[in-house]
């Protein structure tokens, strides 16, 4: 019965198909939108006329107003959010994979989502609104570990940049107009200086090119700083007695950073440092924060490997990272804990800080994306 109706269903697909591709290239080339007037609500000097049939990524983009993207705006990756008051069209089912319900309700939407078919209003991301395009020059690369690399890059044409410990910018790959994110590593005190950490990813776009390609003296396109993952909120505060940072991997990013910055601020919290890696070789910048270990009584390091194998010289700490922050007695409301890394060890961290009574709000963390 089913194999006699199956190939009318077959042309009904096919031709459904070859429908939905017609609305698509007659929106794509032959529809026109004319001139559609921008309202950019909480930087109105900035709203303008801009011609549509583009994404709002896309235009945002053209008025230098730039919004992060670490997928070249193919809504995989959820981070171009703003609030859309009208004009945006109805909601598509890919924006309501990276949505809220509260922010569904809120009118928020992905940029690269939305196209621009007539007069829109927007609110973008106060702190959005700094961000810019820089362009920098590559004066050191330095093989960390056989598969990362540490960049230097710095700015070009007398600009300067400020940006907070733990913040990240987006790397422009030459060539394409795909962008990249990578947290920035140095001290926030070098405004025109931004080292980052670069791991070599099979497949990878950006980090191929940077293993494979780049040299000294190259000329690379940033765009920031962004991000909120940022601790300067908690220091010195009294009644936070201990600011715990838990990095696995590439995690130790922003984390070094973070802690470059404390001790420039003379932080009076005492801080724990938990590095959690599959092998002993990637317990990057190790011996560095032994030697603060050893000299600095309000520090402390707290490294595991996961992988231990017989010709690695390791007596500390075997197993996962969130296994070792088990034994230890942090105080719910006394301790701030910031984690990055892969998705499954900030899910396995953070539901057993939860199990033990530490608010959501004093849980921060900075994950992955994905892309390559």
């Amino acid at each position: 019965m089913i194999a006699h109706y199956l190939p009318a269903f077959m042309i009904l697909i096919s031709l459904s198909s070859v429908a939905g591709l017609i609305l698509y290239l007659v929106d794509k080339y032959l529809a026109h939108y004319g001139r559609c007037r921008m309202e950019i609500r909480n930087a109105p000097d900035r709203s303008c006329i801009v011609d549509g049939g583009v994404s709002l990524l896309s235009c945002l983009n053209d008025m230098e107003l730039y919004l992060p993207s670490s997928c070249g705006g193919k809504g995989t990756c959820g981070f171009c959010k703003l609030t859309v008051h009208k004009g945006g069209g109805a909601i598509l089912p890919l924006e309501k994979i990276y949505l809220s319900r509260r922010e569904i309700h809120a009118n928020v939407r992905l940029a690269c989502q939305v196209k621009i078919r007539g007069d829109i209003s927007v609110t973008i991301p106060d702190e959005l609104l700094s961000v810019k395009k820089y362009e920098t020059r590559v004066i050191d690369i330095k093989d960390i570990a056989r598969d990362l690399k540490q960049v230097t890059l710095d700015l070009q044409n007398s600009q300067t940049i400020s940006f907070k410990a733990g913040q990240y910018i987006q790397l422009l790959v030459p060539g394409t107009d795909q962008l990249r994110s990578y947290s920035i590593t140095s001290n926030p005190k070098y405004s025109r200086r931004i080292e980052l950490l670069i791991k070599h990813l099979p497949g990878g776009l950006c980090s191929g090119f940077v293993h494979n390609e780049l040299q000294k003296g190259d000329l690379l396109t940033i765009l920031g700083p962004y991000g909120d993952f940022c601790a300067d909120r908690y220091l010195n505060r009294q009644h936070i007695t201990d600011m715990v940072f838990i990095a696995g991997g590439c995690g130790i990013a922003p984390v070094r950073s973070i802690l470059n910055d404390l001790w420039d601020k003379r932080a009076q919290n005492t801080i724990y440092f938990f590095f959690g890696a599959h092998r002993v070789d990637e317990l990057y910048f190790a011996d560095e924060y032994i030697r603060r270990d050893n000299t600095d009584e309000q520090f402390h390091f707290v490294p595991a490997v996961s992988e231990k194998h017989q010709h690695d010289n390791w007596t500390g700490r075997t197993g996962l990272i969130h296994e070792t922050i088990a034994s230890y007695p942090f105080v719910p409301g006394k301790t701030v804990f910031f984690i990055c890394g892969p998705d499954a060890m900030i899910q396995a961290v953070s539901e057993l800080l939860l199990s033990k009574g530490h608010s959501q709000h004093q849980i921060h963390f900075d994950s992955f994306y994905s892309g390559i």
